[in-house]
């Protein structure tokens, strides 16, 4: 049964108002069996907005995971310091969870800047 009874939904998403529904074994949009290449995503715009779409079942039983999703739609953002936030605040972890998610800590932007292009005189020729 790809459309979950709210019932059946894990107890952190029955405490949120943003979740509209939850779809496993493909993406509500595109019914049951349509892949996609993460393991769950949220839908925070358009006709599905609140639903959470999980690729396989037992992802639900991953609370990292579930809490990742519910921060988008709480925030209707994707990997921004508000989402982030809200991950903390809503429970979950934005360290790695082997085999589930990855380091969604927030990383350094670039390398220091060292010398490039634009610090160097333009060559005469």
């Amino acid at each position: 049964m790809p459309v979950i009874p709210r019932s059946s939904w894990p107890a952190d998403l029955l405490r949120s108002f943003a979740v509209r529904g939850v779809f496993v074994g493909g993406c509500v949009t595109r019914g049951d069996g349509s892949s996609f290449r993460a393991k769950a995503h949220a839908h925070t715009s358009g006709p599905h907005k609140g639903w959470l779409c999980f690729r396989r079942a037992d992802r639900l039983d991953c609370r990292a995971l579930v809490i990742h999703e519910l921060a988008h739609l709480v925030t209707g953002d994707g990997h921004t310091d508000r989402w982030r936030a809200a991950v903390i605040r809503l429970g979950g972890t934005l360290d790695p969870v082997p085999g589930i998610l990855g380091d969604y800590n927030k990383q350094p932007r670039g390398k220091p800047r060292g010398p490039g292009l634009m610090d160097t005189p333009f060559p005469k020729f």
